[in-house]
């Protein structure tokens, strides 16, 4: 019997499913950057806060110190002592630990670090209004 891999039928399906997954990580990046650029740095800027991400996980630190952070499972996040004093923080919790179709970690854990560039030793804690509106369509 011969392999499906090894025949031209078998290679062609092979090659599609490349591509569809090459698209799929292309979208799920640029939704990414989004809410990097629309949710994250404002909300680091506001409160000089420094996001770092990768392999699973996401944080938010202050001074070095963690504030919260969200694991590979999506949905579970520690909270750090300051995390009730950050208003938003929250919500933009939430949102991060939303998983990503096909794997268990959040689409936190898929936004480039960032860090202010104008850090501040003194936090400012003010209100932040967080609103993402998602286009069925573009999905």
């Amino acid at each position: 019997m011969v392999k499906m891999k090894d025949n031209a039928f078998g290679h062609t399906i092979g090659k599609k499913m490349e591509v569809a997954e090459e698209a799929f990580h292309f979208r799920i990046d640029a939704i990414a950057e989004e809410i990097r650029g629309k949710v994250v740095i404002p909300f680091c800027d506001l409160h000089n806060l420094q996001f770092t991400a990768g392999n699973g996980h996401f944080k938010f630190s202050l001074n070095g110190e963690s504030i919260a952070s969200g694991d590979e499972y999506g949905s579970t996040f520690y909270p750090g002592p300051l995390s009730p004093r950050i208003p938003g923080l929250m919500d933009l919790i939430c949102l991060l630990v939303e998983p990503v179709p096909f794997h268990e970690y959040g689409i936190g854990s898929c936004i480039k670090n960032y860090t202010p560039r104008d850090a501040r030793p003194d936090a400012v804690f003010g209100p932040v209004n967080i609103l993402i509106v998602v286009d069925p369509e573009e999905v």
